[in-house]
């Protein structure tokens, strides 16, 4: 009789092993595999459309980024966006922090002064809803 229940305690004791607290530690003992450890071209893990950007910025840099950005959605503006926006800051901060009149932006610029109005108007609504 005494054998029995050492039997039944035993296997109570593998049943609490193998439940779900030991398969969460077995899970938690396992370790990402040293990535140095593995010599393959990393071009073929980057899709083919990424390439040029992953050629631009390298591996670490890239990895942050699929990090933080990956799976959602990234926009990246033209070239001709992005000046056109620093464009809009200069005008912005010489209207602002100047103190230059719109008359001398339109001269400074060449634009008209009803364009530095409302890029001036623009920025203004920009920094103000952040």
């Amino acid at each position: 009789m005494k054998e029995k229940d050492d039997n039944k305690k035993v296997l109570k004791s593998d049943e609490k092993l193998n439940g779900k607290k030991s398969d969460k530690n077995a899970e938690e003992n396992i370790s990402q595999p040293d990535e140095s450890k593995y010599d393959y071209d990393y071009l073929k893990v980057v899709p083919i459309n990424l390439h040029p950007f992953f050629k631009l910025v390298g591996k670490e840099i890239y990895e942050q980024i699929v990090s933080e950005y990956g799976g959602g959605p990234l926009y990246i503006p033209s070239q001709k966006r992005h000046e056109t926006g620093k464009l809009h800051r200069r005008i912005y901060e010489d209207y602002r922090y100047r103190g230059m009149t719109y008359r001398e932006l339109r001269k400074r610029y060449k634009l008209s002064e009803t364009t530095i109005r409302k890029i001036i108007k623009k920025c203004f609504d920009e920094d103000y809803k952040r």
